[in-house]
């Protein structure tokens, strides 16, 4: 039996759907075996960002230079946002980081505010959609939960 032009373009496009509907079935599955452990790490950046250091949002990166990188980045304690050197480092934007450092005078803006990081300074670094895997995975977590009726309590 031969198959037809029209045939084979219609055997075509389902083998394209077939082969894109596994890629993202198996983009779902990496996404939902990682989220639990990317959940844990956020949990742990928030719990000691008050006692090991501070977790900022890097907002935009402005200078990569050789020895490190000039960036906005947003204290989520709500401090606001803050010019930052990150030395030995290249940030980039959209990132968490769980970090100490110094304040002093930036001379390149003459800013007398500009948080000075060293490369041991970073604790932590996380992906921008840390929160919202938590977000997901507490929802899943909660699902999972058995419930018990009222009459039982």
């Amino acid at each position: 039996m031969e198959l037809t032009q029209d045939q084979l373009v219609m055997i075509g496009f389902a083998e394209v759907a077939i082969v894109a509907a596994l890629a993202a079935g198996v983009g779902v599955l990496v996404r939902r075996l990682r989220e639990p452990h990317l959940a844990a790490r956020w949990q742990w950046a928030t719990e000691r960002s008050g006692s090991a250091g501070g977790l900022v949002f890097v907002r935009s990166v402005y200078q990569h230079a050789r020895r490190g990188s000039k960036a906005v980045v947003v204290w989520c304690d709500g401090r606001g946002a803050q010019d930052a050197w990150f030395a030995g480092r290249q940030e980039h934007p959209g990132h968490y980081l769980l970090l100490r450092g110094g304040v002093g005078w930036g001379p390149h803006n003459r800013n007398p505010r500009v948080l000075y990081v060293s490369p041991g300074d970073v604790l932590a670094s996380l992906p921008g959609s840390a929160p919202r895997a938590w977000q997901r995975h507490q929802q899943r977590l909660k699902r999972a939960r058995p419930r018990v009726p009222h009459d039982k309590l």
